[in-house]
């Protein structure tokens, strides 16, 4: 019996798990997945066609060492995971942000996952009458025990018991933005050439029927957003930043091309260390037409490797409308014109 199944048995509850089920320091451990080449390289010509993720011989030659999945890949197998052995036991359990991501070990073809949820803390009362929050630290494991990420995230679970809490905030170390856009497209560049406030517009995407279905069948079934309303085909949460990384790889394969034609070295794109507070706004639903940009928010030195800096990046997703829909800060390494 897993400790998920044991902590079912003890709450004696076969209408699902509450808030009060759930107990500060308490640690779940369920689910599996093979993770195998064609899966990794299968999302990633879709949604991340880096050469770390779709080409092993030229993976061989960037940061990560081999060939190995994207992030946003595992982000969808942890999500099942994480929804058929713990959210589909709950008698409602709600997700709409998480307050941090953290890639910390590449996955390989043939690794096997697991996951890991511990309970940090409890709150009575959420943004929502009749739940109760709980903050969790997750990790997906490998066969060996160790991290390859970890989530920290906050759920909405539903009480037992009517009670009469107030409302109360997300407790997260909330960044806010204070820098200000500059106007234009500015394209790729080097460390040293960014400078705060650039953008670069990805592009635009319509979510169709057939590509929200498809999506769900392949990687992730769950809307994610708790407001999505049941009658209306709604894309996940996790197809949406998908297809940011999508629109990033081809704007990077566009911007390349025309560096090339002029004759200008092309600085290389590293891979992400993680996201910060992704926040799902409101539900994507068929037909949708969604806006994608990044803004350069902060640049940080860094001594672990050489030719490299970090830069911080705000996303920020829009619809049809001009309603933000998703946003996120993503830490990801760009090529220094200096390599000292």
């Amino acid at each position: 019996m897993t400790v998920l199944a044991a902590a079912v048995k003890r709450a004696h509850c076969n209408d699902g798990l509450f808030w009060e089920d759930l107990a500060v320091g308490q640690v779940m451990t369920f689910g599996h997945c093979l993770v195998s080449r064609e899966d990794i390289i299968g999302f990633a010509r879709q949604y991340d066609p880096q050469p770390s993720h779709i080409d092993e011989q030229a993976a061989r030659t960037t940061m990560l060492k081999g060939l190995a999945a994207s992030g946003w890949h595992i982000c969808t197998v942890f999500m099942t995971m994480l929804h058929d052995g713990l959210l589909s036991h709950c008698r409602v359990a709600r997700l709409h942000a998480i307050e941090e991501i953290k890639w910390r070990t590449p996955v390989r073809p043939g690794d096997q996952l697991s996951c890991q949820v511990s309970v940090l803390a409890k709150t009575s009362g959420s943004a929502r009458p009749g739940f109760g929050a709980c903050t969790l630290d997750c990790a997906a494991l490998n066969a060996g025990g160790r991290v390859v990420m970890s989530w920290k995230l906050q759920l909405d679970f539903m009480y037992r018991e009517i009670r009469s809490d107030g409302a109360t905030e997300f407790e997260s170390d909330h960044r806010t933005s204070t820098v200000v856009r500059r106007p234009g497209d500015h394209g790729i560049k080097y460390f040293e050439d960014v400078r705060q406030g650039d953008e670069i517009k990805l592009g635009d995407h319509e979510f169709t029927a057939d590509r929200i279905a498809d999506f769900g069948k392949r990687y992730c079934r769950q809307p994610v957003h708790p407001d999505a309303a049941v009658e209306r085909p709604s894309a996940s949460g996790w197809h949406v930043t998908a297809v940011w990384m999508q629109r990033l790889v081809r704007y990077y394969m566009r911007e390349t091309v025309k560096l090339q034609a002029a004759g200008h070295s092309v600085p290389q794109l590293g891979p992400s260390l993680g996201i910060k507070q992704l926040r799902w706004h409101r539900p994507v639903y068929e037909g949708d037409v969604l806006t994608f940009a990044s803004l350069a928010e902060r640049k940080l030195l860094t001594t672990s490797k050489p030719g490299w800096g970090l830069l911080i990046a705000r996303t920020i997703i829009h619809n049809q409308d001009n309603e933000d829909v998703a946003s996120f800060f993503v830490t990801l390494f760009l090529e220094r014109r200096s390599k000292a």
